[in-house]
């Protein structure tokens, strides 16, 4: 079965596996019977498209489902990932933590010499180069690299990662000879691994040439970027977005050589490839996803044994829906437990709201999705004239009126004339900056209605075991 992610506006289609135990991400056959693993790599595709609260928000309920059920590696690699993301977005206080407890759990659990904890420290160092605390992060760059040259051998690609990344911070603080010895051994290292000609090197290269452009070593920074642009256009094609970022550096660096016509040369072969396949005009707008009709009506029952309230929704679409409903959220006070979601859709908590919600992510067949930025509907959705039960959860709170928020699918159209990925991606950007809805929150789009949720006062008298509430919308 393959499953459908929300990215704020937009919808990632992919089977997932996540390998907790390795540490990392790899692409493997879907399994449908991990939520972790849904909401893993459905942040993993928010962050990609930089959606970071929708990604927060499947991070935070993966963190959430981790420390629920285990294993303990689930919740370390869930803590790196949802750091990982802060520290994207300059968020270093709220990262610096969850780097320190992920690194805790990792040293206590595999030892100190363990590939994860390098991962960690790796992180945590980084975090330190971004506020300028290059004493702090210096050692831990250090100790993630001897860890890495230890446990997987000097010739390995998280070796000349780390070494690119010390190399970087080395170039921060001016000290341009260490910079340059690390820069060079992540080139050896990636050569060795890889061969000459990888495009995993275009990274190294780039930042010798700019140490070089920066020392004034004019000729041997031009060599670099020669290199770094033969190699993306023999292994990813000439009209590659990669490519273009190449051509933008070496043109910026011929306009530094008193060579203004060569660089103007390589800025028209940029342009033209940052252009060349997005289509003369961009598709209109799609409307916004609230054109549906819904009932929502909830059971509430109270466990005495318990005191805990369960509440079960059932969303029924009218007939006169011109949309399919594809989301469903409603207000909660936590805590709340015992997330529920019907079959092909998924729940989690909204990040920074009191609110959790329900998407439908099941599609039929992803390979018959055209690779160009459109979104594709899931086979669970409610359709006009439906309705679906299983949403629900349990609380402790007692039940009084809460809103509700129902979005229907809408098609976000690309173009079929792109070439690749990035392509579709960037023609998907300009399609977003070009209608103003699609950069609002998902909940800020829907139709919005009353039910009934836990509350923290009581609105309605005590219920008794079993008994039903109507919501107020009935």
């Amino acid at each position: 079965m393959t499953h459908r992610f929300f990215v704020g506006g937009l919808l990632m289609v992919f089977s997932i596996l996540v390998a907790a135990d390795q540490g990392a991400v790899v692409i493997g056959p879907a399994d449908t019977g991990d939520v972790w693993r849904s909401h893993i790599f459905a942040g993993f595709q928010a962050q990609e498209q930089g959606d970071y609260i929708e990604a927060e928000n499947q991070f935070a309920a993966a963190l959430k489902t981790a420390e629920a059920s285990g294993p303990l590696e689930r919740v370390d690699t869930t803590l790196n990932n949802l750091a990982e993301l802060y520290r994207a977005q300059g968020k270093y206080a709220d990262a610096e933590p969850l780097y320190k407890r992920a690194l805790a759990m990792r040293e206590q659990a595999s030892g100190p010499q363990h590939p994860h904890v390098a991962q960690s420290l790796r992180g945590l160092a980084a975090l330190y180069k971004s506020l300028g605390k290059y004493d702090q992060a210096e050692p831990l760059f250090k100790r993630a690299l001897e860890i890495w040259e230890k446990a997987l051998a000097p010739y390995n690609q998280e070796v000349a990662t780390t070494l690119n990344a010390l190399g970087e911070l080395y170039f921060a603080q001016g000290k341009y000879a260490e910079a340059e010895s690390a820069y060079k051994r992540s080139v050896a290292i990636l050569e060795e691994g890889l061969g000459a000609d990888h495009p995993a090197l275009s990274t190294s290269l780039n930042n010798l040439a700019v140490l070089y452009r920066t020392q004034g070593r004019y000729a041997e920074a031009e060599a670099l970027y020669k290199r770094q642009l033969a190699i993306l256009e023999q292994g990813l094609g000439s009209e590659r977005q990669e490519v273009a970022a190449s051509l933008e550096n070496y043109a910026a660096l011929l306009r530094m050589m008193d060579r203004a016509s060569d660089a103007q040369a390589m800025e028209a072969r940029a342009e033209a490839i940052r252009t060349k396949n997005l289509p003369k005009k961009l598709p209109p707008c799609p409307e916004e996803p609230n054109r549906v009709n819904v009932r929502v009506s909830v059971d509430v029952k109270l466990d005495s044994a318990t005191g805990l309230y369960s509440y079960a929704y059932t969303v029924a679409s009218d007939s006169t829906s011109v949309q399919e409903v594809d989301r469903f959220a409603v207000e909660v006070i936590e805590p709340m437990s015992g997330l529920r979601a019907p079959s092909g859709w998924s729940g989690s908590r909204f990040s920074g709201r009191p609110v959790v919600g329900w998407y439908a992510i099941e599609v039929e067949d992803p390979d018959s999705v055209p690779n160009d930025a459109s979104v594709p509907p899931s086979i669970v959705q409610i359709k006009p004239g439906a309705l679906l039960s299983g949403f629900s959860f349990r609380s402790p709170k007692p039940p009084g009126p809460v809103k509700y928020f129902v979005t229907g699918y809408v098609p976000l159209g690309g173009s079929s004339d792109a070439a690749d990925d990035a392509d579709a991606e960037l023609i998907a950007e300009r399609l977003v900056e070009a209608c103003p809805h699609l950069r609002r929150h998902i909940l800020e789009q829907a139709a919005v209605g009353t039910t009934l949720g836990p509350v923290d006062a009581p609105s309605v008298p005590a219920l008794s075991p079993a008994q039903r509430l109507p919501s107020p919308t009935e």
